[in-house]
């Protein structure tokens, strides 16, 4: 696999968790629903800014980024499915869709440094970083 592959991968994992993260805001129910709905809120905005720049360093590789949404999710782990609307399922898919991103994100960056990609590690190193506090916050929410 190469650092583009991975960069798709990355790209197709951190989209799917975006529109689930961006589904739960809209279906939260439940006590705690402004805090838990402000929360998804900041989440998703957070994923959706990752999205062009992961696209834009597959682009500065000279290669096209998948054109259709099934092409584009296709590479990802995570599968398509209904999180739910009360905040500790959300939490519980949200967790395992983090922890997929984040593998992902490692084996982007390892690739990366092996290609003496500075830049794209760098680029990548900060994506774990978001993420790691991302896990940080949802395991913390009961």
């Amino acid at each position: 696999m190469s650092s583009v592959d991975a960069l798709r991968k990355v790209l197709g994992d951190t989209f799917v968790m975006y529109v689930h993260t961006h589904i739960a805001h809209w279906n939260i129910t439940g006590p705690g629903f402004y805090q838990y709905h402000a929360f998804l809120d900041s989440l998703y905005n957070e994923l959706w800014d990752a999205v062009d720049p992961l696209a834009e360093h597959i682009r500065a590789e000279n290669e096209k980024v998948n054109s259709t949404l099934s092409a584009l999710v296709d590479p990802s782990g995570l599968t398509d499915r209904d999180l739910g609307s009360d905040w500790l399922s959300i939490r519980d898919g949200l967790i395992v869709e983090n922890d997929t991103v984040i593998a992902s994100l490692k084996e982007a960056n390892r690739l990366a440094t092996a290609e003496g990609r500075e830049g794209l590690a760098n680029f990548l190193q900060e994506r774990l970083d978001k993420h790691a506090k991302h896990g940080w916050f949802l395991r913390s929410a009961a």
